[in-house]
Formats: structure tokens, sequence, C-alpha cells
């Protein structure tokens, strides 16, 4: 970001590394050891190289569409990156859905109503 990077292309990433990632706007790409092959040796000579990123279609490609990989992406962070938001944000869209599972849950088991505030009162 500071830098200018946008995107982190990986066979795997350490799960905060992964987390963070998102929370900032980067785009983790998780792709496969024969896509990550691939780029390496598209890549692999001198001249400068571009590539563009499709996170609607979780595509990497070259500018004239000649060759096109797949990567891995959550719905969670797929929308995440769309549509600009972090973690807290993209729960808080769910806040009605929260709500309504918070009120069903405690008609349903009234004696846990308020368990973690009293719990915590205890300490």
């Amino acid at each position: 970001m500071q830098y200018g990077i946008r995107v982190v292309i990986a066979t795997g990433f350490g799960e905060i590394f992964y987390s963070n990632c998102f929370n900032n706007g980067l785009l983790a790409a998780k792709v496969s050891e024969q896509t990550a092959s691939d780029l390496f040796a598209y890549l692999s000579d001198k001249d400068p190289k571009e590539l563009s990123i499709n996170v609607s279609e979780k595509t990497i490609r070259t500018p004239d569409g000649s060759q096109c990989w797949p990567f891995e992406l959550a719905p969670r962070h797929q929308t995440m990156l769309l549509e600009g938001l972090d973690m807290l944000e993209t729960t808080l869209k769910d806040l009605e859905l929260i709500e309504s599972f918070k009120n069903q849950h405690e008609k349903r088991y009234p004696w846990m109503s308020g368990l973690a505030g009293k719990y915590a009162k205890t300490l």
C-alpha cells in the first residue's frame, strides 16, 4: 500500500498475515503450485511484465488475455475487497441477522440470556 503493492500471490499464507491483508485492503491471492510455476515462468525474463487481477472473477491475466490463471478467495474476503470494507464493517453488514439470531437464541434458551455479562461480573 505505501509502496503501491495491491496484491500478494503465493501458494499459501500464514493465518495472521492473511487476515491482516484483507483488513488493510490488500489482496492475498492463493494459487496452486502449477499456477505459481506458470506465473514464475511468465515473469522470469528481464523485461517488465504486467498482470491484471480481477477480484470478481478471481483470475490473474496477461494484458493480451492470452494466459489466465485462477486464484482462491473466500466470498467474505471477496466482498471486503469489492466493497472496500474491513472485517468489522463486513460483520456489521449482517447486524440484522445477528440481532435476529440473538433474539431467537434468547427465546429458545432464556437461562443463557446475558450469560457473558453475568460471567464477566464474577471475575
